[in-house]
């Protein structure tokens, strides 16, 4: 590898990661401190996804600070801190995939089957358990057998030392193409046809629906189904757009046995941007909102505009929810406060 392949793998996570990272924190707070956002499935998957997001960015944003010290540009940790970070990237990784399959779990249930929300919350905690439940006995799995070691721009599955090929000359991470298959990949292409197959059920229903029904030809529902329907297909189109570039690596690493620098420069750039995908359509309908009768305005001023209004409703409603707790509090009753 390059010298400036190596910088580039180095310094690029930082900053698609670090975007990422303060992306799903935002959208993690946005949900977490304001009472009615966490009474809603919808938002409460968008919470868990967020966390997810937030190791596995975390993970990204480290990038090679963690690998053992002069191994690569940047290295300055040991094979204890790559084996820390390994382990965090895997639980956010596995844990962000299948929260992916649980908000798509939870679009299939509210448009497909018409499910209101008191009925998904019944089965919620299923959507909520499985990603955890999995991500975390994969990443346990992967530190006891010691498979997380250096691996091009982040600590993850690799060997150790990098030219090892049987369990007595690898220290760590022997096997490990098989355990990536099995710990991600897997889960990788699953996901995604899930995802795909959940989508095109969806549009298919809705399409029958409109076609049948005068009222979705030319009323409100149709709009509400059309702007639910499309909110749904980006994030799809933000999983697929992730994880493209390291799916074609790994597939073409499996039949030519190569790796590709491009290739792997645009899955560096992708692979962590999640997050900020993210943040992009969660923020989208309010950023239409905003825009609508304010088209002669710049894009930072709407944006500015919106997060401002975002800001004071949701201080507006924690000081509502504060005064509710205080008046209905026994102590403040008691002394008449």
């Amino acid at each position: 590898m390059t010298s400036k392949a190596s910088i580039a793998f180095a310094v690029i996570p930082k900053i698609t990661g670090g975007i990422s990272l303060v992306c799903s924190s935002y959208i993690f707070q946005h949900v977490i401190r304001d009472k009615k956002r966490r009474s809603e499935t919808y938002h409460r998957i968008l919470c868990g996804m967020s966390m997810s997001d937030i190791f596995f960015s975390l993970a990204c944003f480290l990038s090679t600070w963690p690998f053992p010290a002069g191994e690569t540009w940047g290295a300055i940790g040991s094979v204890l801190s790559c084996d820390i970070v390994g382990f965090i990237d895997q639980f956010g990784v596995v844990c962000y995939l299948l929260y992916c399959g649980s908000l798509a779990t939870y679009f299939v249930l509210s448009i497909r089957f018409n499910w209101k929300d008191p009925q998904i919350k019944k089965i919620e905690w299923l959507l909520h358990i499985f990603p955890i439940v999995a991500a975390g006995s994969m990443a346990i799995t992967g530190w006891i057998l010691k498979l997380y070691s250096s691996a091009n721009f982040v600590c993850w599955i690799a060997p150790y030392p990098d030219e090892c090929d049987s369990q007595e000359t690898c220290i760590r991470g022997w096997n490990f193409n098989f355990y990536r298959l099995a710990f991600e990949y897997g889960w990788v292409w699953t996901i995604l046809l899930y995802v795909a197959i959940s989508m095109f059920a969806i549009f298919r229903h809705t399409s029958t629906i409109e076609k049948q029904s005068d009222d979705f030809k030319r009323g409100r529902n149709r709009r509400m189904s059309e702007a639910v329907r499309f909110q749904a297909l980006l994030y799809v189109g933000s999983l697929f757009s992730t994880w493209i570039f390291g799916s074609i690596t790994r597939l073409l690493q499996k039949i030519t046995g190569k790796t590709y620098t491009p290739i792997l420069i645009l899955m560096v750039i992708f692979f962590p941007l999640g997050g900020f995908f993210n943040f992009l359509i969660y923020f989208r309908p309010n950023y239409l909102e905003h825009r609508a009768g304010n088209e002669d305005k710049t894009l930072f001023s709407i944006v500015k505009d919106m997060f401002s209004t975002i800001n004071k409703d949701d201080t507006r409603e924690r000081n509502k929810s504060n005064e509710e707790k205080f008046s209905n509090n026994p102590v403040s009753k008691s002394t008449g406060i």
